[in-house]
């Protein structure tokens, strides 16, 4: 079974092929993605990859995985869209480093250890 962010790299690239990119898509930068429409991103798109068509259970996994939503506090992005330094367009290889976190209070974050990343920066 795939991991979560690995599942999310299969749900973006079968969106794009299979002409739902009106639902979720990636944006042009290939570092954030967007659900444009939640509704049908819930009832049509998640029960053939989750257990679930639950929208906020799919929002916690993006929380629990350190995502984050654009158009929020300090976030860049438009709102609706999403991002982790890890979770780039055509690269399912970084998604091994987005990690869930099981303690936000004792564990540095994903976006702390990317500003530290040589690889990264060299993307």
């Amino acid at each position: 079974a795939l991991r979560f962010p690995e599942l999310l790299h299969q749900i973006l690239h079968d969106a794009e092929n299979n002409g739902e990119e009106h639902i979720i898509s990636w944006l042009p930068c290939g570092r954030r993605f967007k659900i444009h429409n939640t509704k049908l991103f819930a009832h049509s798109m998640m029960p053939r990859y989750f257990n679930n068509n639950r929208y906020k259970s799919f929002l916690r996994q993006l929380s629990l995985y350190e995502f984050r939503r654009g158009a929020w506090k300090n976030s860049p992005g438009p709102k609706g869209s999403y991002d982790h330094p890890y979770f780039i367009k055509g690269r399912v290889d970084l998604a091994e480093r987005v990690i869930r976190v099981k303690n936000r209070n004792t564990k540095m974050s994903a976006w702390s250890y990317a500003r530290e990343d040589d690889e990264l920066k060299s993307l």
